[in-house]
């Protein structure tokens, strides 16, 4: 198997984890409602964190040399701060106002924010397929939250709202750390 194929298919292993990740959220949310999106996403970032930070030091990739930089240091805490917290919360917080379907379809429009912002920043040239599928993902967000009546809104506004915030988090969490990615390994920087 060439590597193009086996991280093709490890991205899509990874999205139906995530996806699955919603539904068990939601059914804590059902559950007990002590159990909140800030809680859960506590919890889940706690002890993912640690789980990775042990992992790069058993396998000697020095875990907190990335703090020993400043602008590294900022840099990572503001990947934590304005990335994968927001990935995580926002997409919770729609779990638990609409559903993990609607929350993932909604988080998914999230590389499109990055392609807005390659555009403005002049990083990136713009291609018709790039157009193309922007519109199409727009669209079918605009007929999730109407059914393509301007009328009303099949969402509550606080669902969309978190929905699109949790999809320019997507954006965040792949734009801040893009620096780091070079420096140091990934399992230091998400750690």
């Amino acid at each position: 198997m060439n590597q193009k194929v086996k991280w093709s298919i490890l991205a899509a292993v990874a999205c139906v984890f995530w996806g699955i990740s919603g539904l068990f959220g939601k059914n804590l949310f059902n559950s007990n409602p002590l159990i909140t999106p800030i809680f859960l996403t506590k919890i889940r970032m706690v002890i993912s964190g640690i789980i990775i930070l042990l992992f790069a030091a058993i396998t000697k990739q020095k875990p907190f040399a990335i703090w020993k930089n400043k602008k590294d240091a900022l840099n990572v805490a503001a990947y934590g701060l304005l990335g994968l917290v927001p990935v995580q919360l926002f997409y919770f917080i729609v779990v638990k106002e609409a559903n993990a379907s609607i929350a993932t379809i909604l988080q998914f429009v999230g590389p499109f924010f990055v392609i807005f912002w390659m555009l403005i920043t002049k990083q990136q040239v713009y291609r018709n397929l790039d157009l193309i599928s922007a519109t199409l993902a727009f669209l079918g967000v605009f007929l999730l939250a109407t059914h393509g009546n301007l009328q009303t809104l099949t969402l509550s506004p606080g669902a969309l709202l978190f929905g699109m915030l949790s999809a320019v988090g997507v954006a965040t969490n792949t734009l801040i750390p893009r620096r780091l990615v070079s420096l140091y390994p990934t399992a230091v920087i998400t750690g």
